[in-house]
Order: structure tokens, then C-alpha cells, then sequence
């Protein structure tokens, strides 16, 4: 398989590029984009994480005595989900912070809390106001995203040992 041609420090670092690239997609959506904008920016992402993640795993485990396998594993899967929280924390604050300061003054404040107000409340140019106040909030969460995937991209190459493929398990 892959992870036996390139090391881990170098799958960590790639998939974390490549995530980078499925933010930098979804940074681009415009208003008249489809659906399939969106899912190209995900796909990209899943590409990134699926190149990453289990090469981050890898390298834990392989720095764990085997016979603490069991506390690698529970670390491992400690770290992620205090990662996830945080992620959505960071970055769905960014989304509403940039989204309420993008709508306009005058609208409703139930639109300038949620888009699903903005655009259900009936008034055309008031949706479109949301539809794009929201897409500009995505932007900006997006380039948040890209900035923490090269940061940590750029972490994984400066703290992990290059190792060569054939010395990792």
C-alpha cells in the first residue's frame, strides 16, 4: 500500500494539503454554484483525511509499547474528538460572527441570527442578502480551515522523525 512506499510524516503532511485544497474549494463557492462545488471542496477533504488519518494513527500506535496499546488507542481517540470540538467550535463561531456582520443593518434580527430566517421570511431581496451573508461567513471559515491545515501540516514536518517507509509499521 501507500503507507509503505511513503512515511507517515509524509501521508500526514500531504493529507493535510489536500484538505487545505477542499477548504480552498469551498472558500470559492459563489451564490450561482451548485451542489456540486460543495461536494468537490468535501470530496477533496475526505481525500486529505483519509491520507492523514490513519497515518497519524500509525505513528501514535508505533510509539506506544505494545503493551499499552490499549492507552495509544484511547489517546488517540481522545485527541480526535477534543480536535473535532474544537474545529466546530473555532470555526462555527467564525461562521456566525461573519455571517451576523454581513447582513445587512436593517434586516430582521431573527435573519441576522440564522440564514434559514433570512431566506424563509419571504422577502426575495432579504434571502438573497442571507444566501450571500452566509457564503461570505463560509469563505471566511474556510480560509480559517486553510490556515490551520498548513499550520498543522507544517507542525507534522517539523516534530515527526523522517523515517523511512520500510521502518514503519
Amino acid at each position: 500500500g501507500l503507507g509503505r512506499r511513503a512515511s507517515n510524516r509524509a501521508l500526514i503532511a500531504a493529507g493535510l494539503a489536500i484538505m487545505a485544497g477542499g477548504f480552498a474549494v469551498l472558500a470559492s463557492l459563489d451564490i450561482s454554484d451548485g451542489y456540486g462545488t460543495l461536494i468537490t471542496g468535501l470530496l477533496i477533504m475526505g481525500v486529505g483525511a483519509g491520507l492523514a488519518g490513519p497515518a497519524a494513527y500509525t505513528t501514535l500506535m508505533s510509539a506506544v509499547p505494545r503493551e499499552h496499546a490499549g492507552v495509544g488507542s484511547a489517546l488517540n481517540d481522545t485527541v480526535q474528538q477534543v480536535g473535532l470540538a474544537l474545529s466546530i467550535a473555532v470555526l462555527g463561531s467564525v461562521l456566525a460572527a461573519v455571517y451576523t456582520a454581513a447582513m445587512p443593518a436593517d434586516a430582521p434580527e431573527a435573519a441576522r441570527e440564522s440564514v434559514a430566517h433570512g431566506v424563509s421570511l419571504g422577502d426575495p431581496a432579504l434571502a438573497r442578502a442571507a444566501k450571500e451573508a452566509f457564503l461570505e461567513a463560509m469563505s471566511v471559515g474556510a480560509y480559517v480551515g486553510i490556515g490551520f491545515t498548513v499550520a498543522a501540516a507544517v507542525v507534522a514536518l517539523a516534530v515527526l522523525r523522517p523515517v523511512s517507509p520500510d521502518k514503519t509499521s
